[in-house]
Parts: structure tokens; C-alpha cells; sequence
């Protein structure tokens, strides 16, 4: 059951980002909601503190918050987000430079521009029998991890995936099988006679194996080096659930400290939990899909053993959703909160699938400098909150006459598209809506409105009423509204 409690909108007089005018959301408490369900509601612009759900109201507030989501499969990091990856590896490698070995072997591990060239070409090729135009983002390839090497092997191809994208957004109506087939016929041709071959091909990802001799044979040549020296720092991360443990509490406590000067009432258990612990998304078990479940997580970052962060995360159906970050000072010189959003990003790469492919970075705001790094990870894309399609953010960028409130605009590509047709009221008995397909939850019993004692229908057919403008048609079928008569 998705059993919610209405709240109706909010307004804080002083807005908490630029503490100047007023700022309203509409929100509710949510005892349990499928993954599906928040994440329906997170396209149309909400968010989560713990168990309670909002969404902005923007014609109401001084500040724009606008949804922002990262396309995981074509990012690349940008020369600020590299320069952080350097300064984290001197830190763990204590600044040392790197021995004829590791500069070596890093060579090996880069992807070969040769590898890289014969992408291009199968590439090419197969878009130019598709009848569209090429372009370097198009090819991508990633070198596996260790712990994904056996199941996907040394290289995985995700090209077919970014030009199915771009084939039907030319209007071309192909299948995802149909695309990889043909780049796979291109890129056979291609390695033919190489050091590459094909491992696998599924879900769009065509998987290579590397001939390991050339790795080999440098290990051999390198026998009689000093050995490469300790690292001096070891980092790791683990996913665990979203569960109150003492030693991220008292982490958490150290940063508001040190970090927000937040008053004791913010340090609160309580207020820990509402924060980093509560969730109402009902958790989903490990599938071949999605090898972790669906639900709220912790992402542990540890250095040496100790804990340094914690990533609050929802993993969702498309991708994975950001909740909330904290960290010790000790590490604030590692930029650790940019840090841990390429560590999140990198999480969804290492289980790309065809749906299973974005990062939800939370709330973009224009207006205030300390949130544009956000906006930094491309390519990126913020909601339009009138037509409830994703635009790319230079579009949006470019031209601010919108105010940020209708985005879908300033993009020929989601200027002519319709409105969500779910957020399309112009016609719509309200109602008769309500009277058909609300279920009210009163001491554990399920009724209808027209069932109710007549004033306290009128109270509770208000508080239906904007909820149907807030969360659309088809979740208002699917929740359960929970009211104390």
C-alpha cells in the first residue's frame, strides 16, 4: 500500500538558500511507497527529507529549484573534476611520483587510441547506413573494473546505446538489438586479426577480451625493479542499507559542527534520522538487473579504515538519486563533495543498463553560487516544471528569459512536445475524479469521500483537491490518503 498523510503547502518566510524571501512547497508524510512510485513523483519535480516527500512551489518562491539529473553513460569528468580525481590519488599515493612500472602500466590501462580509432570507424559506419549524422560522443567505450572483468571482460561498448538515442531522436523507430547487431557486424570487421575480440554482446553493451601478453611480458621486464612502494592511505567504499549505526551519527554530528555551525537541536538522534536514516521506499531484493536491490542506501566512504563520508542514496529503476552527503573536515581539502558525486556516478556506470543509466544530483539553483557545481557534470539535464520534460542545461543556460519556470522552451528538441499529459488538468472533472478514485484511510478502514460525514468531507476534499494538482492522475489512483476524522 502507498499510504500517505497530507501536509498541504508550506511557507518559510526567510528561504534557507538565499535567506531573503519567502519559500513554499506542497509535501506529505509517507509511511511506504514503491520505488516506482517515487520515482513517477521525482519526474514531476519532488524530492525527499526521510519519510516525508515536497515539491517546490515555484510561483511562490524567491528561489528556483529545479530538478537536475546526469546522464551517467556519455559523462566524462571536466578539468575541475579531474584536477579533484589527481589531488585524492597524490594524497593516497603521498605525492609520490610514479615509478617506470606504474607509468607504465597506466599505459596499459589507458583505453589504446588504436582500439579507440576502430570504434570510430565501426561507428561511422553503422550511422551512416542509419542516415545520421556522426559525432565523438557517440563512441564510448570503458575499461572494467577487477570485479567486473570475469563477467564482462576487459572493455564494454556502449555505443549502440547512444546511437539508438540519437536514431530515434531523428524519428527513426529501431530497436535497441537491431543497432547493436549492426555496429556489432562494423566492429568485427575492424578487430579482426587484433589483439581484441568479442567476449559478449547484451543489453546493448558489447563486451571485449584483451590479449594479456603485452601485460605480462612488462611484469617480466620489471622483475628485477624495486618493488612499487606501500601506499601510505587505502580508500574503499561499501554500500549498506540506509540503517541508524552509531558510528555514522557521530560523523554526522562532527560535520554539522564543523561544517554548518548548526544548533544542538540539529544534532538531535531524532533529527539524524528523519535526515540520513528514515525512508519510505519499500525495498526491493538483488536481481540480475539490479544486483544491489532498489531502495535507500549508504554508500560508506572509508580512508585507512575510518569512515570519512557517507552518501545517503536511493537506487531507483533509472538510475540513482542523491540524498544527502557528510563528511569529517579532516578531508574538506579533498573536495570530497564533488568527490563522492563521481564516486556515485561511477556506481551507476559499473551497472549500466538500457533504464539504468542516470544520476540525480537533487535540486539546481541558479541564483546561488555554492549550487552551480551541480550543474557541472555533463551532459546534464533540468526538469521543466510547466511540461515535465528533461531539457538539456545549456539550453537553459543560455537564455534565462524563462526565469527557470518554463524550461521546455529554450530547446527546439522539447519546445513542440506536449505537456505531460498525467499534469493536464484543463479538462478534467476534478470532482467526480476525486469521488471515483480516492481511497481514505481512517483508523485502518478504507473509505470513499462521498462516504464521509459531510463536514469532514469538505476539509478533506480541500486537501484532495491540491494534491490531485501536485501529484497528477495517476498517483492519486495509486495512493492511499491516510486522514484523522
Amino acid at each position: 500500500m502507498n499510504l500517505i498523510s497530507l501536509g498541504g503547502e508550506h511557507t518559510e518566510e526567510a528561504c534557507i538558500y538565499c535567506k531573503k524571501g519567502p519559500s513554499t512547497v506542497f509535501g506529505f508524510y509517507c509511511k511506504e511507497m514503491s520505488v516506482e512510485n517515487y520515482e513517477k513523483l521525482m519526474f514531476k519535480g519532488y524530492r525527499r527529507w526521510g519519510d516525508i516527500c515536497y515539491v517546490p512551489v515555484l510561483e511562490k518562491s524567491c528561489c528556483k529549484l529545479i530538478s537536475l539529473r546526469c546522464n551517467t553513460i556519455l559523462y566524462k569528468p571536466n578539468k575541475s573534476q579531474k584536477k579533484v580525481q589527481k589531488k585524492f590519488a597524490r594524497y593516497l599515493n603521498a605525492v609520490k611520483k610514479p615509478t617506470k612500472i606504474k607509468q607504465r602500466m597506466h599505459e596499459i590501462l589507458t583505453i589504446p587510441n588504436d582500439l579507440k580509432e576502430k570504434l570510430k570507424n565501426a561507428v561511422e559506419a553503422t550511422i551512416e547506413v542509419l542516415g545520421i549524422s556522426f559525432e565523438d560522443k557517440l563512441c564510448v567505450i570503458k575499461r572494467n573494473s577487477p570485479n567486473r572483468k570475469k563477467r564482462f571482460g576487459d572493455y564494454s561498448i556502449s555505443s549502440a546505446i547512444t546511437v539508438h538515442i540519437k536514431a530515434k531522436q531523428n524519428g527513426l523507430n529501431l530497436n535497441l538489438s537491431d543497432v547493436t547487431e549492426l555496429l556489432q557486424n562494423y566492429f568485427e570487421l575492424e578487430i579482426n586479426n587484433s589483439k581484441w575480440r568479442i567476449f559478449s554482446v547484451e543489453n546493448g553493451f558489447i563486451n571485449l577480451l584483451e590479449n594479456e601478453i603485452e601485460e605480462i611480458k612488462l611484469l617480466d621486464e620489471n622483475k628485477n625493479e624495486n618493488k612499487i612502494s606501500a601506499i601510505p592511505h587505502t580508500y574503499k567504499h561499501e554500500l549498506v542499507d540506509s540503517d541508524f549505526s552509531q558510528e555514522s551519527y557521530e560523523l554526522y554530528k562532527e560535520y554539522v559542527k564543523a561544517v554548518h555551525g548548526e544548533t544542538p537541536t540539529n544534532l538531535s538522534i531524532e533529527h539524524y534520522t528523519q535526515t540520513a536514516c528514515k525512508t519510505s521506499l519499500i525495498k526491493e531484493e538483488p536481481s540480475h538487473e539490479y544486483p544491489y536491490g532498489l531502495g535507500s542506501f549508504h554508500m560508506l566512504h572509508k580512508i585507512d579504515g575510518i569512515l570519512v563520508g557517507v552518501s545517503v542514496i536511493d537506487i531507483l529503476p533509472s538510475g540513482v538519486s542523491a540524498v544527502y552527503f557528510f563528511y569529517s573536515s579532516k578531508i574538506s581539502f579533498l573536495s570530497p563533495g564533488i568527490f563522492s558525486i563521481m564516486k556515485e556516478i561511477e556506481f551507476v556506470q559499473n551497472n549500466l543498463s538500457e533504464r539504468f543509466k542516470y544520476y540525480y544530483l537533487g535540486f539546481y539553483i541558479n541564483n546561488i553560487q555554492k549550487m552551480k557545481y551541480k550543474g557541472e557534470f555533463y551532459p546534464s539535464e533540468l526538469l521543466c516544471p510547466k511540461k515535465f520534460v528533461w531539457v538539456p542545461i545549456e539550453n537553459c543556460l543560455e537564455d534565462q528569459s524563462h526565469n527557470f519556470l518554463e524550461l521546455s522552451s529554450c530547446c527546439p528538441l522539447t519546445s513542440c512536445l506536449p505537456k505531460d499529459q498525467d499534469m493536464e488538468f484543463s479538462n478534467a472533472n476534478i470532482l467526480s475524479f476525486i469521488n471515483e478514485n480516492a481511497k481514505i484511510s481512517i483508523n485502518s478502514t478504507i473509505y470513499t469521500i462521498s462516504s464521509l460525514d459531510q463536514n469532514f468531507r469538505q476539509s478533506a476534499l480541500e486537501k484532495l483537491t491540491l494534491a490531485f494538482y501536485y501529484i497528477g492522475k495517476h498517483l492519486f489512483k495509486k495512493f492511499t490518503f491516510s486522514f484523522i476524522n
